[in-house]
């Protein structure tokens, strides 16, 4: 139940702080003459852009946290092991996540309270519209553990992965770039030639993290329909794993582990 009611949350929002900000832009650019319009709106600032990095920090401290107790769980040879002999397995089998929190708590969050003298905002906000793909993420996860990996709702959520993190975590990059070139009157490839060489390397390095998640989606998403088309046409092959009694021996044990 309590988890339930964080993805609610998650789902009221992060697509409520879009909202805001849709109505925000269109209170900005109230009078304002067309040719201004993008200009204004990249030079604005607001408070949020610090107050959410800041509300954001715990998030990424504690989920490397969790999935660290999570990968425990799945290993239950790991629970009777060394601690060091434990992170170290977490760490080598979850290198790319680990690293990615890590590095927005310890480079990502200096960067914003600190190192950009207060301009940015508007780039900032981008950056954060990444977590409107993280809800469904969460629910994929959640339909795995109760055992709906054959569902329509878990072929749905799917869709709506593979959507929202192509438009949110893909496609935001050449449009924060985009952006920029129309507020200096530079074309989208003059932009990277006239900005600092450090944002150019920043931006690589996170698209990259995005391209290398992208495809791990696409490739598990091809191994569901691929599975589920082998199901239909050879008939239903449950697995010990997709059992409920299973599922439901391995919630009840986490559950308990951590009451």
């Amino acid at each position: 139940m309590y988890y339930a009611a964080l993805f609610v949350l998650g789902c009221v929002f992060f697509p409520g702080l879009f909202y805001l900000f849709q109505k925000w832009v269109k209170h900005l650019t109230d009078g304002t003459d067309g040719g201004n319009v993008i200009t204004s709106t990249v030079a604005v600032k607001h408070w949020l852009t610090n107050s959410y990095a800041t509300f954001g920090l715990p998030y990424m401290i504690y989920d490397v946290y969790a999935m660290f107790v999570m990968h425990c769980a799945k290993k239950p040879h790991l629970q009777t092991a060394a601690l060091s002999s434990a992170i170290k397995d977490y760490c080598w089998n979850n290198l790319a996540i680990v690293v990615h929190h890590l590095a927005i708590a310890i480079i990502a969050y200096p960067l914003v309270m600190f190192l950009r003298n207060g301009k940015g905002d508007f780039f900032i906000g981008c950056f954060y519209s990444v977590e409107m793909a993280t809800p469904f993420l969460h629910l994929r996860a959640i339909l795995t553990l109760i055992g709906w990996k054959k569902s329509k709702l878990y072929l749905i959520n799917g869709v709506l992965i593979i959507v929202t993190f192509f438009c949110c975590r893909l496609l935001v990059f050449p449009f924060i770039y985009y952006m920029y070139g129309r507020s200096k009157g530079l074309t989208l490839w003059e932009v990277p030639q006239n900005i600092p060489i450090q944002c150019n390397v920043g931006c690589f390095i996170l698209f990259a993290f995005q391209v290398y998640w992208y495809f791990l989606i696409l490739r598990t998403a091809f191994r569901t329909v691929r599975r589920q088309s082998s199901a239909v046409e050879n008939g239903p092959v449950v697995s010990v794993g997709d059992a409920p009694g299973y599922q439901q021996q391995y919630c009840t044990k986490i559950i308990t582990k951590h009451d």
